[in-house]
């Protein structure tokens, strides 16, 4: 008897769907875009990664239907653990693949002029795109600024990349009070540290702020 199945189908159900969601759309594109441009995208890339995993959950299946006079006294758990230890070895490619399989890049068949798979991550993702000079990527946790000697706490609702412009604009909002709201040029060092500054205008602000209104990325 099987006592691991219901962990088992679980972990099957669950990326056998995101594998079936980027095989489809990368059949669909696989046809219309060069070698090159395929290998920029990271669902393509790393797919290997997904056929990895469910092949060990089909192994650890196979190794928990024993059969026998005892079948009933055997421990599954070991083949639970032998699981999930793969799985931690490779969860942060898992979880890109998840956030790729809910990102607009996955149905897009023109070649990428942004190179978008370098802004993702595993919980970032493409939102929007015009697929000539602006994207908009989500998924970012929260942030806390200083303004007026307090701290604030912001959800990052989302960052516009200007092409034309080569610039970053941050739309944020206060946690528990959406009547703060700021939206500022952004800028992400090589050491990692971050810069936030005012827009020049109050035009220059509405025509950044009509850009996430277009995409409906707005609180």
């Amino acid at each position: 008897m099987n006592k691991i199945k219901n962990i088992t189908n679980k972990e099957m159900k669950k990326y056998m769907n995101i594998k079936e969601q980027i095989d489809f759309s990368s059949n669909e594109i696989v046809s219309v875009l060069p070698d090159e441009e395929l290998a920029n995208r990271i669902f393509i890339k790393k797919s290997n990664i997904l056929d990895e995993y469910i092949e060990e959950i089909k192994n650890s299946d196979i190794k928990a239907n024993g059969k026998g006079i005892l079948d009933f006294l055997k421990d599954d758990s070991k083949y639970v653990d032998e699981l999930f230890e793969f799985k931690q070895r490779i969860q942060g490619e898992l979880d890109r693949l998840e956030v790729c399989s809910r990102c607009e890049c996955l149905k897009c068949s023109i070649i990428c002029p942004f190179k978008a798979c370098r802004e993702c991550s595993s919980n970032i993702k493409v939102k929007a795109c015009d697929r000539s000079n602006v994207f908009i990527t989500t998924g970012y946790g929260d942030i806390k600024l200083y303004l007026n000697n307090s701290e604030i706490e912001y959800e990052v609702v989302g960052i516009l990349y200007d092409k034309t412009e080569d610039k970053k604009y941050i739309y944020l909002s206060e946690r528990n009070n959406t009547n703060n709201q700021q939206i500022l040029e952004y800028k992400k060092h090589l050491d990692g540290s971050e810069e936030f500054n005012a827009l020049p205008s109050e035009d220059k602000l509405d025509k950044v702020y009509e850009v996430f209104l277009k995409f409906n990325i707005i609180k």
